[in-house]
Parts: structure tokens; sequence; C-alpha cells
């Protein structure tokens, strides 16, 4: 794992820790300051900016968005209008047991450093 990943890591755990957990619906890592940054400043959000997203979101900053623990459906229902004959994949429930936060954006060569 990149130096870079361990620091945004550390970063996500210690915003956690601080506010009792993430209970934001986003997390906006700051990766202005390049692979070489001591830290990375992390904010929450509790909805997508006024204005969307903006380049700086996808060029300086990693975009989490929290997934909650819970219950869901997933699949294909089998009455599903386009639905090939033979599809296997049948809707079924899901349960996550804890809530993580995945990647909003691709990261870019830039973030990267």
């Amino acid at each position: 794992m990149q130096s870079w990943c361990r620091q945004v890591a550390m970063s996500l755990l210690c915003a956690g820790a601080a506010a009792g957990g993430p209970l934001a619906d986003h997390l906006v890592v700051d990766v202005s300051g390049g692979a070489m940054a001591k830290s990375y400043p992390v904010s929450d959000l509790a909805a997508v900016p006024e204005r969307g997203w903006t380049d700086e979101y996808k060029t300086t900053k990693i975009v989490l968005r929290r997934i909650p623990a819970g219950t869901f459906m997933m699949g294909s229902p089998t009455n599903e209008l386009g639905r090939q004959t033979g599809e296997v994949e049948m809707l079924h429930e899901v349960t996550l047991t804890k809530g993580f936060f995945i990647g909003v954006f691709e990261v870019t060569q830039r973030q990267l450093g």
C-alpha cells in the first residue's frame, strides 16, 4: 500500500473517532498537498454541494459516500422487463452488517501524486 493511502486511511479513522463515528453522507479528503503531505484534512458533507460536484472535488479531493448497514433486495426479479430466458441471477436479500464509505469518483493520476 502506498504511503499516501495509509495517510488518507489514518485521516479518515481520526475524523471518525473525533466525531464519535462518521455520520455524514459524504466524507471529503483534501489531497491537494500531494503524495508527500504529512496529513490529509477530512471534512464531512450532509448532502451534495448546491452547485454540484465541481472539478475541485474530482481533482484535489477524494469524495466518499456513506453506505449504511442494513438489508436490501439485490438482483433481478423474474418478471423484470428485458430479462432474458435462462438468466440465473434471482432477486435475493442482502444484509450489510457494517456500514462503509466508497469512492464517488474514480481516483485520477493527479490525485495519486
